[in-house]
């Protein structure tokens, strides 16, 4: 049972990258106070730092603390922040679609205030509440030499229902073998690290299973399933090495830069009846011709929209201050009409044939005249802040950072802890680790995580005995 057993915390080696970040943050401090000298400073900068650091905050206490949970699901929450409601302030390229400045400073007041509560909630009245919540233990746990040829029986299945047409096809199936993928390819990968695949084992994963995965979701031309499994492998190698693997997250940066812009040309390309037939490796080539053909054509003024091409893929401060702007007055609350799908969204489509689709970002998109009139097909993202205030404005946004700062507590504490086994270690991570990207109905992703959770947790307690 030994080599099941997550690897302590060595708080000395963590640290550091603390110090760093904080480092890092002082220089990008200065960096933009320098911008913001050189050029007519923009109004809405104080607000946008302060969001920038507040959402750094997480990761700084996280490197500190002695006890460190397994999953740093909150430090990848508060980046999220940084990143999509703070950092895009200070492009010139961000597009406020014309909206006043007194609505966009409220609704950078609203996510300072948000995330003040959401950390009272975790850190403090989530630390009460649920101190005595004891994490999940699987039992009669075996060793890796009698679980791997399990997994190796699992991860063939899944390979075959991605690249069977006609198998991923089957809705339940899909929720069953997607978070069961995850598990496995985190399971082989841990065992990568560890040294314990054979050469044979350490090949056909490396040179096989991992190609396969990446080319079915890069082909797929959602270029999030790719960033998801790259940061999936990046916390299973901080939790095994405790290094941050840099090199990784550049390969990542650089990869998203160059074929997010490409990736709406790719999108009509394989939709269209000339392409429907190709290959992966085909769609594979096409995305790269795709990206070429983008590049060639970038000339001049063509590089702004380039930028604002990047900006507005990470931009969801635009979408919450359009949110706050015209709601209540030119569009009503919703008075919760998002959250209905939760009451349903765990039920599997075995059992119920005919259970609603959740459609809210296409919906949402008409709602506010986001989207075409026509256009049934496109999903406008649909982020929990701008979600909250649609429903139940101000009073909705204070109390579902609050709610969503327990929640958060609550699962850290059943599934990410630190003295946790591989096997209760992946199945938590492959269950929380998505809950950080916050951009997407939160009705529809606990319903998945509650499904993928009763699923998971019964197949890992099957395979985990000997019978």
């Amino acid at each position: 049972m030994k080599n099941l057993t997550i690897i302590p915390n060595r708080v000395s080696e963590t640290r550091k990258y603390g110090y760093l970040l904080v480092t890092f943050l002082v220089i990008l401090v200065l960096f933009l106070i320098a911008g913001s000298l050189t050029k007519e400073r923009s109004p809405h900068a104080t607000y946008g730092l302060a969001i920038l650091l507040l959402g750094c905050l997480p990761g700084i206490i996280y490197f500190q603390k002695k006890d460190q949970e397994s999953i740093p699901l909150l430090p990848l929450h508060g980046l999220f922040y940084s990143f999509t409601f703070g950092f895009p302030v200070f492009s010139d390229l961000i597009d406020w679609r014309g909206l006043p400045g007194s609505s966009i400073d409220y609704a950078l007041e609203l996510v300072i205030t948000g995330l003040v509560l959401l950390y009272v909630s975790y850190y403090f009245v989530g630390r009460v509440l649920f101190y005595k919540v004891a994490p999940v233990s699987l039992k009669n746990q075996l060793s890796f030499k009698h679980l791997t040829p399990k997994f190796w029986l699992i991860i063939s299945i899944y390979i075959l229902y991605r690249i069977i047409p006609n198998l991923s096809e089957i809705p339940s199936l899909g929720q069953l073998l997607n978070p069961l993928g995850y598990f496995t390819l985190g399971f082989f990968y841990i065992l990568y690290l560890k040294g314990i695949l054979s050469n044979i084992e350490k090949n056909f994963f490396l040179f096989l299973i991992l190609p396969v995965v990446f080319i079915d979701r890069f082909t797929s031309g959602a270029l999030a399933q790719v960033f998801l499994l790259m940061l999936f492998y990046m916390i299973i190698y901080w939790q095994i090495r405790k290094k941050i693997p840099l090199f990784f997250i550049g390969i990542l940066m650089a990869f998203y830069m160059i074929f997010n812009p490409a990736k709406m040309h790719y999108r009509t390309l394989i939709t269209s009846d000339y392409y429907t037939d190709l290959s992966r490796v085909e769609k594979t080539g096409l995305f790269f011709t795709a990206a070429y053909e983008y590049y060639k054509n970038v000339k001049g003024k063509s590089f702004d929209k380039l930028g604002s091409t990047q900006v507005g893929r990470i931009n969801h401060i635009t979408t919450f201050a359009y949110v706050v702007h015209n709601t209540p007055g030119t569009v009503p609350y919703w008075d919760g009409h998002t959250y209905e799908f939760l009451l349903v969204s765990f039920i599997p489509r075995f059992i119920w044939p005919g259970k609603p689709e959740s459609s809210y970002g296409n919906e949402f998109g008409h709602r506010y005249a986001l989207l075409n009139k026509n256009d049934y097909v496109t999903s406008f993202n649909l982020p929990w802040l701008p979600e909250f205030y649609a429903n139940y404005g101000e009073v909705g946004v204070y109390i579902g950072m609050a709610l969503v700062g327990l929640l958060f507590r609550l699962l850290v504490v059943v599934f990410a802890s630190p003295k946790a086994t591989i096997i209760e270690y992946l199945l938590g991570l492959t269950l929380l680790f998505s809950l950080f990207y916050a951009e997407s109905n939160l009705a529809g992703m606990l319903g998945g995580f509650i499904l993928s959770f009763i699923s998971l947790y019964f197949i890992m307690y099957l395979i985990s005995r000997r019978v």
